[in-house]
């Protein structure tokens, strides 16, 4: 029963969202030759305990030991995902270069690329997650901003239930325009089924060509295989977070998945391609978490 936890179930903002929104703030407080990104807002959409957290983190001393701590119990989690957020951050802005008219955030979290990220003011943006911790981060930024951009459609969501065509048909989006889509750590949060009804429906609907970012998980963690037995903790973790990754894909099985849904395969991205991308050139010395992946696809010209 637990496999089919819906994506609603949770009465109260993400652990995972608040946690990421976390590591964003804290990298945007090293200095600019060193960082990764600058996230302006992340500190602001931070709850009092997690302020609280990264207090303790920007301290030289403490927060290195903090870090340390969590890089035992969680090896590579923390460099995953700032290079991920880097990596999603770049492809933002090449396709706001290359034209595209508005961009779709599935799973957008306490994510604030549509209000630091130059020039997404041109387009309209889709937000689509939880409703609670969509609730909290509409509260927070009518704070920071004083109201929400009018381009930005917030849309709640149970991506479980595999209402996206109604949510986004109610959210007026239209498909003849040419879309850049994110997907960022939430497939693993899905049923398999969900994951099918995404890209389904995405090929079906956006007529004009899209791009879509997408991370995943290897299979093998959630089957338990041997090669990753080094995660039990970081599984146990989650499912007492109320949070459990439920999918993944094979990472040698992704081009041909994609194919089903009219996809092409641009870029693939391992732990090893992106410490070499983003880490290398600033000196940094970070493990990346080498579960999970990130893939760049777009809609083939002849559709689905």
């Amino acid at each position: 029963m637990e496999r089919e936890l819906s994506y609603l179930k949770r009465k109260r903002v993400s652990h995972t969202a608040m946690r990421n929104a976390l590591a964003r703030a804290s990298e945007s407080k090293k200095p600019e030759n060193e960082r990764l990104f600058l996230d302006p807002f992340a500190d602001k959409l931070l709850n009092f305990r997690y302020r609280c957290v990264l207090s303790l983190l920007i301290l030289p001393v403490i927060g290195d030991g903090i870090f340390a701590l969590r890089e035992k119990k969680f090896p590579g989690m923390i460099g995953d995902f700032l290079c991920r957020t880097r990596y999603i951050d770049d492809l933002v802005r090449s396709a706001l270069d290359e034209g595209f008219e508005q961009m779709v955030f599935l799973g957008s979290g306490l994510d604030s690329r549509p209000y630091r990220i130059a020039g997404m003011n041109r387009i309209c943006v889709y937000e689509l997650d939880h409703p609670e911790t969509q609730k909290w981060k509409v509260n927070r930024l009518e704070r920071i901003l004083g109201k929400i951009p009018p381009r930005v459609v917030f849309a709640p969501t149970d991506f479980n239930r595999m209402e996206l065509e109604r949510i986004l048909a109610e959210a007026n989006f239209n498909g003849k325009h040419k879309t850049f889509i994110v997907l960022e750590g939430l497939t693993q949060y899905l049923k398999a089924e969900s994951v099918d009804s995404i890209f389904r429906y995405l090929s079906k609907t956006v007529t004009s060509g899209f791009r879509v970012v997408f991370s995943y998980v290897h299979r093998g963690i959630i089957e338990g295989k041997p090669e990753f037995e080094n995660t039990g903790n970081l599984m146990f973790h989650l499912k007492r977070l109320g949070e459990p990754w439920i999918f993944g894909m094979v990472p040698d099985e992704v081009a041909s998945y994609l194919d089903k849904f009219g996809l092409e395969l641009v870029e693939h991205l391992d732990a090893s391609k992106i410490k070499k991308r983003y880490l290398k050139p600033l000196g940094r010395q970070m493990n990346v978490f080498a579960g999970e992946y990130v893939a760049l696809a777009e809609k083939r010209s002849n559709g689905f």
